[in-house]
């Protein structure tokens, strides 16, 4: 457990790092709502069955990459034979430890720093790097949310990003130049 001291010291080393921050301000309000929705298509079943109407979009869409955001449906994805190209995780399910052997399905295990409610340029930097390459894993150290939309933002044109949305089920974001540009104004607003 990290003492309050130290978090401090986290926070302001992240908040000068920043790339992308979400504000409490009202001129914010709009843009936390705004991702709060989807930003794919929602897959409303229950595992297994999700993730079997999962493998099934997969093999019809034959993505250019597979990457998932979050720590329960990189473990349910694996689970149901579907190997990711990158996973970011944090090791928590809706802020809660999750631990799962995620580091032996991967061939490169990177780490980040990245604090609640912002993307750091550090996790920007290495994400960057990992997409270029296959079966590379993410862990943060922080959340990983919000890196959702940088996995949408530098993955191949084609690709799947696919991540968990707490009682209701999977997003499936099919990464067009339109979902990139839509993204690329997200990205202007909260800077």
């Amino acid at each position: 457990m990290q003492s309050k001291s130290d978090k401090l010291l986290f926070l302001k080393k992240a908040k000068k790092e920043r790339l992308f921050y979400l504000r409490s301000n009202a001129k914010f309000k709009s843009l936390r709502k705004k991702l709060k929705k989807t930003l794919g298509m929602l897959i409303p079943l229950e595992h297994p069955y999700s993730t079997d109407y999962l493998k099934e979009l997969i093999s019809f869409l034959n993505p250019s990459q597979i990457i998932t955001v979050g720590d329960k449906i990189t473990f349910l994805a694996i689970e149901r034979g579907i190997k990711p190209d990158l996973a970011i995780i944090d090791n928590k399910v809706e802020r809660e430890d999750f631990i799962f052997e995620a580091r032996k399905y991967f061939k490169k295990i990177i780490e980040t720093e990245n604090p609640p409610g912002m993307i750091t340029n550090e996790a920007y930097e290495k994400i960057k790097i990992a997409i270029k390459d296959t079966g590379n894993l993410i862990e943060v150290k922080g959340e990983e949310d919000l890196l959702t939309l940088l996995a949408i933002k530098e993955s191949k044109i084609n690709a799947l990003v696919i991540y968990g949305v707490p009682n209701l089920g999977i997003s499936v974001v099919y990464c067009t130049k339109y979902k990139k540009d839509y993204v690329d104004k997200i990205f202007l607003r909260g800077r």
